[in-house]
């Protein structure tokens, strides 16, 4: 395990703990949660090839299409399938959690990975545009629910998110390119505390969920590692089944890495306290299988 490694888990873990542990802090926060994203986005981009974008190669939109085809349909319709038959009351939290679109920090924990940032701003970008039209349709086709959340605001909320800091890089490497490497010197540094204050400022209104009913948060909690060991599991196989198209740290990454900060906001005005905890505390898994994850990968390659 590198020091990076333990870094990470120790500022964001650390964040999660806090914010249970002191909320009134962490809400002190949380009102700067969609900056604190951005920033984190800022950082990832300044190691991403804004250029593969618009060039994908066809094999490469394969690869992107495939992950990004079983990220928002085929997982989440599984998932829910499975749900619905051992467990009904938790298929909605199951469906909500497995159907967001991958997370806008991925090419920032890509490039700590060491895998392909590029690959996860272009996954992140594709699920992020179709997710406001998925997601809802897969609810109402499923459970019968209606989602009732216009489209163009999902929409609106990860452009607001997505373009600004991808803007600020493009430009940034145009016409000061000389600035990018001191700034890409600092970005793990500034990028450990903003993972400590956005799981911080993620988790803190919802301490009293966390703490207040033990035996529905470890339910939680359980499920969300069970989801969290499936979603690596998924990845790494998809890698196995086409091994010259897809990467296997990509694939897992993509699939394990979320929005589910939008699920939770989502679900915590329109689902209930269910789908909200779930989504908050399956932060707890993520990144603790960040580095199980990376090593099953690279045994993958190996093979």
């Amino acid at each position: 395990m590198h020091n990076r490694d333990i870094l990470l888990l120790v500022f964001s873990l650390g964040g999660m703990t806090a914010g249970v542990l002191w909320p009134d802090i962490g809400l002190l926060v949380t009102p700067w949660t969609v900056q604190l994203l951005m920033a984190q986005l800022f950082l990832g981009f300044l190691k991403v090839d804004f250029r593969t974008l618009a060039l994908l190669r066809p094999a490469d939109a394969l690869e992107v299409g495939l992950i990004g085809a079983v990220k928002l349909l085929v997982l989440p319709v599984l998932l829910w399938a499975i749900t619905t038959w051992l467990a009904p009351d938790l298929a909605l939290s199951v469906l909500l959690l497995s159907g967001i679109s991958t997370g806008v920090t991925a090419p920032f924990i890509a490039a700590i990975l060491n895998t392909h940032p590029n690959r996860m701003l272009q996954l992140t970008v594709l699920t992020s545009l179709l997710v406001p039209l998925t997601l809802p349709g897969l609810v109402n086709l499923l459970m019968g629910q209606r989602m009732e959340i216009p489209f163009s605001h999902m929409a609106r909320l990860l452009a607001f998110i997505l373009l600004p800091p991808g803007i600020v890089v493009f430009l940034l490497k145009r016409y000061t390119p000389r600035l990018i490497p001191h700034l890409e010197r600092g970005a793990f540094s500034l990028g450990m505390l903003l993972f400590f204050f956005i799981t911080l400022a993620i988790i803190a209104p919802f301490a009293g969920q966390v703490s207040g009913n033990l035996s529905h948060m470890l339910l939680s909690l359980g499920l969300a590692t069970l989801l969290a060991l499936v979603f690596v599991a998924c990845g790494l196989g998809l890698s196995c089944l086409w091994p010259h198209r897809i990467d296997s740290l990509s694939a897992a990454l993509a699939l394990t890495c979320i929005n589910n900060v939008l699920v939770a906001v989502f679900a915590a005005r329109f689902f209930g306290s269910g789908p909200t905890l779930l989504a908050v505390l399956y932060m707890f898994p993520y990144f603790l299988i960040l580095l199980p994850m990376r090593w099953a990968a690279n045994r993958l390659k190996s093979r």
